[in-house]
Order: structure tokens, then C-alpha cells, then sequence
């Protein structure tokens, strides 16, 4: 196959309103390439088929499309009608890598260019290759014991897929946990507090009935060791067992109040689940020491309609930042009005004044741009920020987890997403409710499905000639896929963990480390197609 003849196809995503391409400035501009022979622009590539692509059998091809092309199978349906081979075919996505990016750009066609004519050159500089791929093992270990790691054990066990739990004991009522320690409206249509180790007690007797599943004590393990298709954990007895997944579940905590006197919600948790009166006049102030995340949100709104119903309190939220934009949130915002709860959305000149404990409040609101002031409230709680508790964070650091100021680096932003971590296998589970449950447990079939997992393109090439084993690759690779062979004293490469960052190639003092499909001109276009 002739490299030079690369055939550059681009969907013009008639879809989106006043997005069309200039063709013919396209064309002109990519025809001073070396690199491209050919250029097509596609009409709504989504709903064409591929049969336009016959004539160009024996080029490599580049396709500019987006993610719905992908998911229809449109790409490895020209893969298999081209009879093309892993090197001889890429694409990219022109919406999220130029419209979303670039939203107020007029002249997308030099940005494109830039892109095709980079993109054009790694696949220029492409060598057809085997496609490689890694069955994982088939063990599952969930780490934890509260409410939402014992409901995503079920789900796994319920799939037929052999589940381990590891007990850690901790129970913390954290914020984003509230809505789970409350039960059905009862008969007078209050809500009865159920407590959290009662539900924590009956979910772990329903996932102890599953014969796929296997509870283990705390302190079980010694060590683990990351290999190929998983993860090796030895336990004391010296038993050794291999996980192809790891299910985080992790116990959080929240950061006590910088106000003196006032509570954070964990402190108002207790209070609730424990039956003591909170009456008088109830004050929430939200995104004051930090931004108020959804699932935080939600709570507040569970929490002060329970003190209005229960002890027919005043309660009164501040927010200033607070989205409702967590499933059933606005159901409980339009709830809570009608209950009686004042909401003030303040600006930025609010004030706390705290005389021991004696608070008072003043700032100026959005909507009617008066002044405020709130005198002396019986309770105030300011939530705190949500943070890893100490045997989460330890966990996370021995399975090489980035963390950021003791949290897992996925914003609260991003709860609804399966949430993998930088650790390939390693995912977290957080207490969102079954849509988030049911989308992990949807990542975990397909890192477990029959296909395996796919071996990254540029994956690292280790000469073992010029290997010295100075473990330089070891130290600097930020995924920890670098390891070493200790019987033949050369560096070895973990090719389901490697992402193809090229940090090892780029430090090997030998110039042991080449990545494969890279040479240095392609990687220097690499970089500037993620420009």
C-alpha cells in the first residue's frame, strides 16, 4: 500500500443549523498537501451508507465525523468493506474537537486543515498492525460495605458475575447520602427516618444470598501487585487471587464548619437519625466556604422539608450557585416552596457576622435586589466540603488512584458518568441511584466482555539491547504501566494499562523506548492535532 495515497473524508454535519463546510477552500487548501490524495465531503455521513468508499480501496482513510458514527458501527463497517487493517484507518471527532471547542470560530476551515493535514500525517506515518486484545479475569472485587457498594455488588451478582466484597466497616452519614436514610412517606405523610445501619444491614442479607458472592474482612489483604488482565491481591494467609475489576465505593467525610456553632449536615444527620427536636428558626447557607454540589443540594431540600413537616420549623435556604439539576430535584425545589421554605439566591456582598455562636446574617438578594437580614437563628448549617475518609484515601493510594485534596479527581459535575478512574479496571461507584449504578454496571460488561480489552495503538517498544534497567520509564510513567522483568532485567510495558503518552520513550536515557506508530515527525503533529 502506497502511504501517500491518504483519502480524507469529512461529514459536512448538515445537522447543526448555519455549520456548513466551504468546501472548495477545503479542497484548495489540502490539495498542497503531500500527505492527502483525496478529499470528500460527506452529507450527513450518519444516515449515507459506505459504498461510496468502493473506489478507494488500497488508500488509507481519515475519517472526520463525530461519536455517533462510532456508536452506529459506521467506522468498522469501512473497515470490513475496505478490508483495511489496524494502521490504515482513523478518525476523529470534528464536533468535539472543533465545534464544542471552537463555538464562536467563523472560519473553521483553517482549523480544520490544521487538523486534517496532522491527523493525515500520523496516519501517513502508520504501519498496518495485528489488532491486539486482552481477556481480563473474570473476578470482580468490590471495596467497601455501605449502601451503595452492597446495591452494585447485587447488580453484578444479579448478572451472573462472581462478585467479592471487601468489608471496611465505616459508616458515615457523608453529604450526597441523605436521601438514601429516609424512608417512604408514612400514613400521615411524614417522612420517617430509617436508620442508616438498619438499610445498610437488610441490603447486605439480600447480596449475602447470591452464591456468586463472597464477603471478606477488612484487614484480609497484605499486599497487590498491578498485572496484565488485572490485579493480583495476596492475602495474609499467603493465598493469592486475581481481579480483572475493582469497584470503589468510597466512604466520605465532610470537613467540619469553619463558623463556630454552626453545623455542617453531618452534624445535622445525626441529630435527625438520632430524634432530636429542631425547631425554632432553621438557616441553610449554601456556597459559602465552597460551591454546592447537585447531590448536596438535593439533600438540603430533603433535610429542611423534613424540619418543616416534623417540627414545623422556619427554614430558610440561602444559595447563591446551587443548580437543580439532579433527577427529582425540582420536584422537591417546587415541594419545598409550597411547604413554606423561603429561598433567597443572595449576591456577593453577603455577610455572617458570629458573636459565639450568635449568628446574623445580611446580603442583598437577586431577585428583588433588597437588603436581608437574618438575626439570631436557632440553627445554622453551612455544609462542609466532601472529602475521602482516611481508609478510602489509603486504598486509593496503594492502587496508584490520582487524588486530588483528598477526593477522587472526578468533579461532582460529572456524577452521572461511570466514572473510571486513571486506573484502567478501576472504577468508583457513587450513591446516585440506579441510573448510575446501571451505567457502571455497563462499563464493567464491556471491559469483561468476550472481545477483551483492545491494546492501545501506540504502545510502547522495549529493545532489550539497549535496555541498561535504570527504571527511569518506572518512575516517570504517570499511569504506572511501566514494569520491570526481573529475570532478564529489562523494562516491561502493562499494554492494558499503557495510554500511549510517550512519557517513557521521551525520558529512556538509552533511547531503549519507541512508541509504536510514532516516529518523532508524527509525534510532533500529534501534538499539534490535540491543538
Amino acid at each position: 500500500m502506497n502511504d501517500k495515497k491518504i483519502v480524507a473524508v469529512l461529514c459536512d454535519h448538515g445537522c447543526r443549523n448555519g455549520s456548513k463546510i466551504k468546501y472548495d477552500e477545503l479542497k484548495t487548501n489540502l490539495k498542497k498537501s503531500e500527505v492527502i490524495e483525496d478529499f470528500l465531503l460527506v452529507n450527513k455521513a450518519c444516515d449515507s451508507g459506505v459504498e461510496f468508499l468502493d473506489a478507494y480501496k488500497g488508500r488509507k482513510i481519515l475519517f472526520g465525523g463525530c461519536s455517533l458514527l462510532e456508536e452506529r458501527g459506521i467506522y468498522s463497517k469501512i473497515k470490513e468493506r475496505l478490508g483495511l487493517k489496524n494502521g490504515e484507518f482513523r478518525s476523529f471527532d470534528v464536533k468535539a474537537d472543533l465545534y464544542d471547542l471552537y463555538p464562536d470560530k467563523v472560519n473553521l476551515e483553517e482549523l480544520l486543515v490544521c487538523k486534517i493535514l496532522s491527523m493525515g500525517t500520523l496516519l501517513y506515518h502508520a504501519e498496518p498492525y495485528e489488532e491486539e486484545r486482552i481477556k481480563p479475569a473474570e473476578g470482580i472485587l468490590v471495596y467497601g460495605d455501605g449502601i451503595t457498594a452492597l446495591r452494585t455488588a447485587r447488580a453484578l451478582a444479579e448478572e451472573d458475575i462472581s462478585v467479592e466484597v471487601l468489608e471496611t466497616g465505616e459508616q458515615f452519614l457523608s453529604p450526597g447520602l441523605f436521601s438514601q436514610h429516609f424512608g417512604r412517606p408514612d400514613q400521615r405523610g411524614l417522612s420517617s427516618v430509617v436508620s442508616a445501619d438498619e438499610r445498610r444491614k437488610s441490603e447486605r442479607n439480600r447480596v449475602a444470598g447470591f452464591k456468586n458472592v463472597r464477603f471478606l474482612p477488612s484487614d484480609a489483604f497484605l499486599s497487590f501487585e498491578t498485572v496484565e488482565d488485572g490485579f493480583v491481591f495476596t492475602f495474609k494467609s499467603g493465598e493469592k487471587r486475581k481481579f480483572g475489576t475493582v469497584v470503589i465505593a468510597p466512604e466520605r467525610e465532610e470537613e467540619q464548619s469553619r463558623e463556630t456553632g454552626a453545623l455542617n449536615l453531618t452534624d445535622l444527620y445525626r441529630k435527625i437519625v438520632c430524634g432530636e427536636p429542631l425547631k425554632g428558626e432553621v438557616v441553610f447557607l449554601l456556597d459559602y466556604a465552597a460551591d454546592t454540589s447537585p447531590e448536596v443540594f438535593k439533600d438540603v431540600l430533603l433535610a429542611g422539608k423534613y424540619i418543616k413537616r416534623r417540627f414545623a420549623s422556619e427554614v430558610r435556604i440561602l444559595m447563591k450557585n446551587a443548580k437543580v439539576s439532579v433527577s427529582g430535584a425540582q420536584e422537591l425545589y417546587d415541594e419545598c416552596r409550597e411547604q413554606g421554605i423561603i429561598f433567597f439566591k443572595y449576591l456577593e456582598d453577603l455577610t455572617l457576622k458570629n458573636n459565639y455562636g450568635d449568628f446574623e446574617i445580611e446580603g442583598t438578594d437577586l431577585y428583588t435586589g433588597d437588603k436581608f437580614l437574618i438575626k439570631e437563628p436557632d440553627i445554622l448549617v453551612i455544609p462542609g466540603r466532601s472529602i475521602l475518609s482516611p481508609r478510602s484515601k489509603n486504598f486509593a493510594e496503594a492502587l496508584e488512584l490520582l487524588t486530588i485534596s483528598d477526593r477522587y479527581p472526578q468533579p461532582d459535575s460529572l456524577w452521572r458518568l461511570p466514572n473510571e478512574t486513571n486506573r484502567p479496571g478501576v472504577f468508583v461507584a457513587y450513591p446516585t441511584g440506579d441510573n448510575s449504578i446501571a451505567s457502571l454496571l455497563f462499563s464493567v460488561r464491556a471491559r469483561l466482555s468476550t472481545a477483551g480489552i483492545a491494546v492501545n495503538e501506540h504502545i510502547p517498544v522495549v529493545d532489550e539491547d539497549k535496555c541498561v534497567y535504570c527504571l527511569t520509564c518506572v518512575r516517570v510513567c504517570p499511569f504506572k504501566a511501566m514494569t520491570t522483568d526481573s529475570e532478564s532485567r529489562v523494562a516491561k510495558v502493562l499494554r492494558t494499562v499503557c495510554q500511549g503518552c510517550g512519557s517513557c520513550a521521551a525520558e529512556c536515557p538509552a533511547e531503549a523506548i519507541q512508541l509504536r506508530n510514532l516516529t518523532g515527525e508524527s509525534l510532533y503533529q500529534g501534538i499539534r492535532a490535540l491543538g
